[in-house]
């Protein structure tokens, strides 16, 4: 992921997570796939635009079914466009402080989901992010550790705040999503993430 990151220099990369349990569920109209065949570019995804529905391509054991399908491995893999990516996602750190980073938690309830999101969502507005296929990453389908979904960041917080930087990445500074320091400003997720991927039922 960090060599695709550098390569992209984009604000995020990704790898989506599979529930071996559906793998017996297909579902041909949630495996739309749209491929990124020239630089990554910036995108503005709102949760009623359009390009907000290719989050179903990661429900169950989409993905997985997908890359089966193509036949791609490490070796042939391909970047896609993506609404958001739950549970595995390397930013970009100067994109990431650029759009404030995950400062906003301040201005939403402690009971939420969804701040991975909205991060994402930031972050690609002016950088651009993107997933990669194949994935190798795989769902545990644990009970979700986020029960109240009552408030959800991107349907309360703008996508572009006002206290915005406007830079590029440089590529060169990476920070996993879950390896990341509460003291700088950016926190781990591993206890709070909120994708739909969260847990099983959530994949129905």
């Amino acid at each position: 992921m960090a060599r695709t990151l550098a390569a992209a220099r984009c604000g995020f990369v990704g790898m989506a997570v599979h529930g071996l349990s559906y793998v017996g569920d297909i579902r041909p109209d949630q495996e739309a796939i749209a491929f990124w065949d020239g630089p990554i570019a910036p995108e503005t995804i709102t949760p009623r635009s359009p390009a907000w529905e290719r989050h179903k391509l990661h429900n169950a054991a989409n993905l997985w079914h997908v890359q089966r399908r193509l036949g791609l491995i490490a070796a042939t893999q391909r970047l896609y466009r993506v609404a958001w990516i739950g549970g595995c996602a390397m930013y970009d750190a100067e994109a990431l402080r650029a759009v404030g980073g995950f400062r906003f938690w301040e201005e939403i309830p402690r009971d939420h989901a969804g701040e991975d999101v909205l991060a994402q969502l930031r972050v690609m507005a002016r950088f651009g992010g993107c997933g990669i296929i194949p994935s190798g990453v795989y769902h545990m389908e644990l009970p979700t550790t986020v029960p109240d979904r009552r408030v959800n960041a991107p349907d309360v917080l703008p996508i572009a705040p006002e206290n915005a930087e406007r830079r590029a990445p440089s590529g060169g500074e990476a920070m996993h999503q879950c390896a990341v320091n509460a003291a700088r400003g950016i926190v781990d997720l591993t206890e709070n993430s909120s994708s739909p991927a969260d847990s099983p039922s959530a994949q129905n």
